[in-house]
């Protein structure tokens, strides 16, 4: 759920116009900052609002418009403070009205500049007032997605339990909504759990969800769980689908991958690329490593170190394809960047990296000396790669002792 801005230009004359104001000191900068608001020229109508309160610190609707003024040039504090001044501790319906107008107003002001908890604060306030019911569904709708951040940053920082906590809550608070579903299902899926991954993608597109990532959400958990003939239905369902962005298009060509049309993928995920997707580099790579074209994979290895990419896949990949290429020395390298990286998850297949690097140099007494330690870490009896494995020691052996 992205930010949203664009209906305080809107909302905000929805919002305040109802206030009363009659003329007096200031109204006349008020009311050319409101003009000014309206067009668009947010800075000039900041200007206005503040020779309006300069000449009439009283009136609730100048700090209202001021505050809205603000948050739409981006001054976020400021405009939390120009809407707290609006707030009284009074027990009549007009200053009611204009806390509940402030309070949802510092909860924009707040989420917009990532400080979700005081957001949320905000929000629950302004719906605790019972006046001016007609915000409460708009306030609602921002406490959802208040929610939606914070369920993004824990998940960032890895506590998805306490980011699927939310959804729960959410779902349990607002009713049954497919974007709840599907930001639970995404969770569902780091966590590797599948079944109730699959659960939460289905219910949310019998919610009416009908994004082609959903449904290439669906397809993965499928094909985690093993469900290919499912799986396969939907990558069709995906495949003939047209795309309305750049999201859709990529789910569409993943799902082409997915069911073997690497033609059709790799033509959709080369478009994406262009347009600096760079989810699509990282399939494109998959695609031509898997098609053994390891120059072309190369190409897209580059562009995401380019834009910053990082890490053991990448440096394992490239080190790969520039082996297959014929570039040994190239390959060492980025096998030495592997071996900083220190990644348990790619030790296993680091050490195997550098013993065909060593037989590529033509040293096979090293080969063979790192090829025992390979074995005796890594491959028991019951490892597929068990007789392969030996196949190359007794291989080496023989090399060495010629």
């Amino acid at each position: 759920m992205k930010k949203r801005k664009c209906w305080l230009a809107v909302a905000v004359v929805l919002l305040i116009c109802c206030c009363g104001c009659g003329f007096g000191t200031g109204e006349k900068d008020y009311e050319r900052g409101a003009e000014a608001y309206e067009r668009g020229s947010y800075r000039e109508a900041a200007q206005y609002f503040e020779q309006a309160i300069e000449a009439n610190e009283d009136r609730a609707e100048y700090y209202l418009y001021y505050g809205f003024t603000l948050t739409q040039l981006g001054e976020y504090a400021k405009a939390v403070q120009s809407f707290e001044r609006v707030i009284l501790d009074k027990d009549f319906g007009k200053v009611k009205e204009n806390n509940k107008r402030a309070c949802r107003g510092a909860g924009i002001a707040h989420y917009l500049a990532g400080e979700e908890e005081e957001a949320l604060a905000c929000f629950y306030a302004a719906l605790n007032i019972p006046l001016l019911f007609e915000l409460d569904e708009d306030i609602r709708s921002y406490i959802v997605q208040v929610n939606a951040a914070l369920v993004e940053r824990y998940r960032a920082a890895g506590d998805l339990s306490r980011a699927r906590g939310i959804c729960d809550g959410l779902l349990e608070d607002y009713g049954e909504s497919a974007d709840l579903f599907r930001m639970r299902a995404d969770l569902w899926m780091e966590e590797e759990a599948y079944e109730a991954a699959l659960a939460d993608f289905d219910a949310a597109i019998e919610a009416g969800d009908t994004r082609m990532g959903t449904l290439l959400g669906k397809l993965m958990a499928l094909s985690a769980l093993g469900r290919e003939e499912d799986a396969a239905v939907v990558s069709a369902k995906i495949a003939v689908m047209e795309p309305h962005d750049d999201e859709e298009a990529l789910a569409g060509a993943v799902a082409l991958f997915s069911i073997g049309d690497y033609a059709a993928a790799a033509k959709a995920f080369v478009a994406l690329a262009g347009k600096g997707v760079l989810q699509a580099d990282h399939y494109l790579v998959q695609l031509y490593m898997e098609q053994g074209a390891y120059t072309q994979a190369l190409e897209h290895l580059r562009v995401l170190e380019g834009k910053g990419t990082d890490g053991a896949e990448l440096y394992y990949r490239t080190a790969v394809c520039l082996l297959m290429s014929g570039d040994t020395a190239g390959a060492l390298q980025y096998y030495g960047k592997l071996e900083q990286k220190g990644d348990a998850a790619y030790l296993r297949k680091q050490e195997k990296l550098y013993i065909v690097i060593l037989e590529k140099q033509g040293d096979y007494a090293a080969a063979y000396e790192k090829m025992g330690q390979y074995l005796s870490e890594y491959v028991t009896e019951q490892d597929p790669e068990y007789e392969e494995a030996h196949k190359e020691y007794e291989f080496l052996k023989r090399v060495t002792e010629k």
